[in-house]
């Protein structure tokens, strides 16, 4: 079995950050510039804000949980998938 890291990016406006969504999808920010964008997101969350994150799986296809996401007002961007070594 091959282990993946995945890094994609939610994007939300109107809504805070959906904080325990990293829970949920066992994913953390990307960098430090990320997590303050997620304080951001929780002081204001009515600007347009772009959030990348991270997390390590068995199946790239199938670890995005889109429609939870999208429920809590963020929608998935994008997705890139990396094999790790």
């Amino acid at each position: 079995m091959r282990l993946y890291v995945v890094e994609f990016t939610v994007v939300g406006s109107g809504h805070p950050f959906p904080v325990d969504m990293l829970m949920h999808n066992q994913c953390w920010p990307a960098s430090e510039g990320d997590v303050t964008t997620v304080l951001a997101s929780l002081r204001r969350p009515s600007n347009d804000f772009r959030v990348r994150l991270r997390r390590t799986t068995y199946d790239p296809d199938r670890c995005i949980h889109r429609k939870e996401w999208v429920r809590r007002g963020w929608d998935v961007a994008e997705a890139v998938k990396a094999v790790l070594i």
